[in-house]
């Protein structure tokens, strides 16, 4: 008989989604920026800015959220069965958003128009 295997590292896990969720924000905004103000400061090239993005956001969120892993998740266990759907449902729909909206973006704004 075979078994599923279970995530064992979900504080992990939960750590690298929500830096992939905050650089499709941050790069939607800069599709924004870039379409809309077109700025001639920025001369890096693309990849070179979003590893200089995740860099920092790799690092932001470890210090500010993945080091304070055990108080999050003892906050969250002790909450109400309620409120852990509303949370659920609030997840689901940022995630769906944040990909739709940034797809959208990359797709209207900057591929060219034939």
């Amino acid at each position: 008989m075979r078994r599923i295997k279970t995530n064992k590292t979900p504080d992990f896990s939960a750590y690298l989604i929500l830096c992939i969720f905050e650089m499709l924000n941050i790069g939607t905004i800069l599709v924004l920026i870039n379409y809309y103000f077109k700025p001639d400061f920025i001369n890096i090239s693309s990849v070179n800015l979003g590893l200089a993005f995740s860099a920092i956001l790799l690092a932001l969120n470890y210090f500010l959220i993945y080091s304070k892993r055990k108080i999050i998740f003892k906050e969250y266990s002790e909450s109400q069965s309620k409120r852990k759907i509303t949370g659920q449902i609030y997840f689901w729909l940022y995630a769906i958003l944040s990909f739709t909206i940034f797809i959208v973006a990359v797709e209207n704004l900057v591929s060219p128009k034939y």
